[in-house]
């Protein structure tokens, strides 16, 4: 791999006329605001064709020290350019490469996230034994219904690394660990400061770990969990209705801004338009920001979204194998056959096009 220039890609998280603090609070409806952390200005970025790009970007500095380089973004677009070629490889590395978990790369075709909901150990291990037969990529680890089963006394910073320890480790895919709380449609009933705790322990054992944007102080802890070395999905979740074109478009930019690895929206979908708003907004988040995108309509009318696939780039989709996590999920087989149709032969023209590049860098001694 060529080295980059280690120069911050800024992007403004506020629309024209918008104030510091106009985005959008926890809990708050469509036309509301979320704080951020973020910096004002905007640096350009200096490019080279295929470059490292670690996790923690963003905001006024450059990789902060300690983090471990388990993305890979490629560039090549001119500097400063807001709209980049549709051609452009935007991937992200999810992986530290440790037995038994390989690493899988996000920005080809469409990866499959399967989610692990076990409330115990025994659980969680069975759950790993059904998603082995299966065609999925990664695996979520859905930590909430864990902590909500546990008594109220209970040590949930043992418990986490308990199940971790007999179970979680042992997936043979790379471990996407989130922790969603009742007031975002998960179990868990935790205070701001307990959340990050827990979100900090789990990025120093899994692969990458889920931060949802909205939380004050999510910039900081996307900070702690690179420092920690992994890889980080921001998020932002409505289960009520599809915030308008200009909210979905602000959100992608605070989470580019807090330097996330990979953006993530998912929202409430109940007519076809909605749903055409969620890939639009998609298409123009990778276009803009240069990395992974996930767009996901939830309910029926939202389908479309969860298997539009790379050609509307789509990074990845979440299916179940055992119990769904959101609405409107499809089983993994149903996601890989509707996958397979709109990607029909962009796998095979991937792996042509990475074996190409491994052997121009063995010839370069690399």
């Amino acid at each position: 791999m060529r080295d980059v220039d280690p120069h911050n890609p800024q992007y403004s998280a506020f629309p024209p006329g918008g104030g510091e603090h106009d985005l959008f609070p926890v809990g708050a409806g469509v036309n509301s605001v979320l704080p951020t952390e973020v910096g004002e200005g905007a640096a350009a970025r200096a490019e080279s064709e295929r470059g490292t790009f670690p996790p923690g970007a963003g905001k006024n500095s450059a990789f902060p020290a300690g983090a471990a380089v388990n993305s890979v973004l490629p560039t090549g677009a001119a500097v400063n350019s807001a709209v980049h070629s549709d051609s452009e490889q935007i991937e992200v590395r999810i992986g530290r490469g440790s037995s038994p978990r390989p690493a899988v790369v996000l920005g080809g075709p469409t990866r499959i996230i399967t989610p692990l909901m076990g409330t115990t150990p025994a659980l969680l291990s069975a759950e790993i034994e059904a998603v082995s037969a299966q065609a999925v990529d990664l695996v979520e680890w859905r930590v909430d219904p864990l902590l909500a089963a546990l008594e109220p006394a209970s040590d949930r910073r043992a418990a986490i690394e308990e199940a971790w320890e007999e179970a979680v480790s042992q997936a043979p895919l790379p471990v996407l660990a989130t922790i969603r709380t009742t007031a975002e449609g998960g179990a868990a009933e935790l205070s701001a400061s307990e959340y990050a705790e827990l979100v900090a322990l789990l990025a120093g054992l899994a692969d990458a770990v889920d931060v949802e944007i909205a939380r004050a102080g999510a910039h900081s802890l996307i900070i702690r969990a690179h420092e920690a070395g992994a890889a980080v999905i921001a998020s932002f979740h409505d289960f009520n209705e599809t915030p308008p074109d200009d909210t979905l478009a602000a959100l992608y930019a605070q989470m580019a801004e807090a330097g996330a690895d990979i953006l993530k929206v998912a929202c409430r979908v109940t007519t076809p338009e909605d749903a055409l708003r969620v890939l639009a907004a998609q298409i123009g988040a990778h276009r803009e920001h240069r990395r992974p995108i996930i767009g996901i309509g939830m309910g029926e009318a939202g389908a479309i979204t969860r298997i539009a696939g790379a050609p509307l780039f789509s990074a990845a989709t979440f299916a179940f194998v055992a119990a769904s996590s959101a609405p409107g999920q499809f089983t993994v087989e149903e996601t890989r056959r509707g996958l397979d149709l709109v990607e029909k032969g962009r796998t095979v023209e991937k792996r042509k096009s990475d074996e190409e590049e491994e052997t121009v860098d063995k010839a370069r001694g690399r």
